[in-house]
């Protein structure tokens, strides 16, 4: 196996069973990892990560002995759940969507770490509903007597034919059994709110309680035949690694009462001697503290290298910004048995959240606005501007239907509301028009310095194409006034957000440990940033800045020296002399640039400023000076810096003499 491990064992609390019934004429299944005695919280499985889209739990390979062969992450799909998502995306959400984002983000997993995706059926089409016995290891179907097993009905026409909603259009999900025609049986699975069971009430659709007490004992799975994608597992938690990169041991998988050991390498991760040996690294202590700091910056700086390229590959495949990035999107995998790298060097860290963007029906190619599908809370891996959205309702007053172009019609409005009006430069504004035939939703720019009074704005909207009868009734409204019209003003939102997000990340990869936890380091990092670019000198290299901030006022030091790098207690006087300042004030520099914003020395100027074309254009400089600082970093390890430094110490003082 890659990890060097041979078979894993089971704590005595586990068991395998087959993912779907029936083996594989191999004898080598995908199985689930199941607690014998379900856990009053977590259930009977092993639960590694919640998203929107999915609920990774813990798997397996077993061979035809039920020896555990790999560890797998089993990624199942969630039904639409309509509650808590953005008005505006909503409306669109239909089982077929969820399978198109579903599709992508299988293809997004493949193409991140094409070596860890495992292909099956089932990303593809859907798991149906089992009942496992747990203590024997055996799955069934649930089936309803004659009318045989119960599977997801995908089909409109079946739907349809039935008197129930279709799928493709719908959120709501069912189940049947029967072959077409009068003796087929449905059962309502997902409705796309939180009454799950509900449903029309016909002849041919029986409640699911009757269906979840079908099949005998066991543990009832997957009656919402959701689909499946198979990942080798990554266990290590981003923040995990950055624990072992400290020497802090590793855990193992929490398994509510007790963690799981998976074996192999990750065995030796949760010893702390093995860690303190100095294994996992290439120097280590073997060229003393200079040695062993150098290495865990060219290290981190080679973790964030990673995980700002798989980012930016996401983006350009999708042209879509994340917008929930932070240290949970990442888990991280280590290779043992691979004799010319020591195991730190074979890290690979891995996208395991999806994004939370989508691109707002904005009606023209000239603009691509993004917001979240999810309601937004605060947090410190986004910038405030992610979280300012304003909703409400407001009066509005058509002022004039503007003369149409080739791009479709637009009004100029006047907005009334006791909301304040927060605009910025790419502020977008949406507003919804009841005009009798049919609601209009219009995008556009406010101009709160044209309004004639306080509480109002001047709404320009952008041209769209509109249905002949839509486009009628907007011309003749104009000079009417609409009350109660629901509006929204959005932020401007794109992949500078996700820049900042990989600011805090690299923050946190960088300078936090024991002593300096996130929000502390941030808070430095962030004030240094406006120090800088209150300093007014954007013609110096950005480690130049830096420095002389740093020189300017020494306490700069305990939030960005590089003592803390490292885990055990240093000064920043003695980690100073084990390290060029010169680099590392350009690896401070870099995370500065990081965030928008903040000066003239930002990758992006704010949240909203990326080609409508490229939005992954804003992560290629970041990655042209992480390329450049590995180079450097790598250079000053593998050359024996602290010892260069020492003779040149040296030969100074012999020429001083024979001056």
């Amino acid at each position: 196996m890659k990890d060097g491990t041979s078979f894993a064992s089971l704590p005595p609390n586990l068991k395998t069973a087959p993912l779907q019934p029936g083996h594989s004429s191999t004898g080598v299944d995908v199985c689930l990892v199941l607690r014998q005695t379900p856990d009053p919280v977590a259930g009977p499985l092993v639960v590694l990560r919640n998203s929107s889209l999915a609920t990774v739990v813990l798997g397996c390979l077993t061979d035809s002995r039920s020896r555990v062969v790999d560890w797998l992450e089993l990624w199942l799909q969630k039904p639409a759940h309509l509650q808590g998502l953005n008005p505006v995306y909503r409306e669109g959400v239909t089982n077929a969507s969820l399978d198109r984002e579903w599709a992508a983000m299988a293809t997004d997993l493949e193409a991140g770490n094409p070596e860890f995706y495992l292909e099956t059926a089932f990303a593809a089409k859907s798991l149906v509903p089992v009942r496992i016995d747990v203590s024997r290891g055996e799955t069934v179907g649930i089936e309803h007597g004659v009318a045989g097993p119960w599977r997801l009905c995908d089909s409109d026409a079946e739907l349809q034919r039935a008197g129930l909603p279709p799928y493709s259009s719908s959120c709501q999900r069912y189940l049947w059994a029967g072959a077409s025609g009068q003796d087929t049986l449905f059962c309502c699975v997902g409705t796309g709110t939180d009454d799950a069971a509900g449903g029309p009430s016909t002849a041919s659709v029986i409640p699911l309680s009757k269906l979840s007490g079908e099949g005998g004992a066991g543990v009832t799975l997957f009656l919402d035949a959701p689909r499946l994608i198979v990942t080798r597992l990554a266990p290590l938690s981003l923040e995990n690694h950055l624990s072992l990169l400290g020497d802090v041991p590793w855990p193992g998988i929490g398994n509510a009462r007790e963690a799981i050991s998976l074996g192999g390498i990750y065995s030796h991760l949760g010893n702390s001697d093995y860690l303190q040996t100095g294994a996992p690294y290439l120097v280590g202590g073997k060229r003393g503290k200079s040695g062993d700091l150098l290495e865990r910056l060219h290290l981190k700086l080679g973790l964030l290298r990673q995980i700002v390229a798989q980012v930016r590959d996401v983006v350009r495949r999708r042209q879509l910004p994340f917008l929930n990035l932070s240290a949970a999107s990442f888990a991280v995998r280590v290779s043992g048995g691979r004799e010319e790298l020591p195991v730190f060097w074979t890290a690979q860290p891995t996208l395991v959240q999806p994004g939370d963007a989508f691109a707002l029906p904005v009606p023209t190619t000239a603009v691509r606005r993004f917001q979240r599908r999810t309601s937004a809370t605060p947090s410190i891996y986004q910038p405030e501007a992610a979280n300012t959205a304003i909703r409400g309702t407001c009066a509005v007053r058509i002022v004039r239907v503007l003369p149409p172009v080739a791009e479709g019609i637009a009004i100029e409005a006047t907005l009334i509301s006791q909301e304040r009006f927060a605009i910025s430069p790419n502020s977008l504004a949406w507003i919804r028009l009841p005009l009798g035939v049919a609601h209009v939703d219009l995008y556009g720019y406010l101009d709160q310095g044209a309004a004639l009074t306080k509480g109002e704005a001047v709404l320009r909207t952008l041209p769209q194409a509109m249905d002949v009868q839509v486009a009628k009734a907007l011309q003749e409204s104009e000079g009417l006034s609409f009350s109660q019209a629901p509006f929204e003003i959005m932020p401007g939102l794109s992949s500078p957000v996700d820049l900042y997000s990989l600011g805090v990340i690299a923050t946190q990869i960088l300078l936090t440990n024991p002593r300096l936890t996130l929000p502390f380091a941030m808070d430095g990092v962030l004030s240094l940033a406006s120090n800088v670019a209150a300093a007014g000198e954007p013609t110096l290299a950005i480690g130049v800045q830096v420095a002389k901030a740093v020189a300017l006022d020494g306490r700069w030091l305990e939030f960005v020296g590089p003592q803390n790098l490292l885990h055990v207690e240093t000064t920043a006087d003695e980690a100073s002399a084990l390290i060029p300042l010169e680099l590392w004030w350009e690896v401070i520099g870099l995370i500065i640039r990081l965030f928008p914003g903040m000066g003239p020395a930002s990758y992006c100027s704010d949240t909203g400023a990326a080609p409508d074309a490229a939005i992954e254009i804003v992560f290629d400089s970041p990655l042209r000076d992480l390329d450049a600082l590995l180079v450097r970093t790598r250079a000053t390890l593998l050359t024996d810096w602290a010892a260069n430094v020492e003779i040149a110490g040296v030969l100074k003082t012999i020429a001083e003499g024979l001056d």
